[in-house]
């Protein structure tokens, strides 16, 4: 075996890695369109599990917020996902 081709393989394993340790693709920026500016700035989507979009929320007033509005923004962000699974929403206080 060639070194690249051992190079190239461990570069698709972290990529895999990466992948799964973050939310999907397009995720971020639908919560973005979905949340609005002034939310955005309080709140940083950190991984999409299982159907699970946790997100950071940077203090408890958001964080209850967010909690109290969290049927409506499921709904809307399953609108524009569509072909990806979203069971849950789960807020968190963490760093934004």
């Amino acid at each position: 075996m060639n070194p690249d081709s051992v190079k190239d393989i461990i570069e698709q394993v972290f990529q895999e890695i990466k992948k799964k340790n973050t939310p999907r693709a397009g995720i971020v920026d639908i919560w973005g369109e979905v949340a609005g500016k002034k939310v955005v700035r309080h709140t940083k989507p950190v991984a999409f599990k299982a159907g699970i979009l946790i997100i950071n929320v940077d203090s408890t007033s958001w964080l209850y917020e967010l909690n109290v509005c969290k049927a409506l923004l499921i709904r809307k962000m399953k609108k524009r996902l569509l072909d990806r699974p979203l069971k849950e929403l789960r807020f968190r206080i963490g760093a934004v």
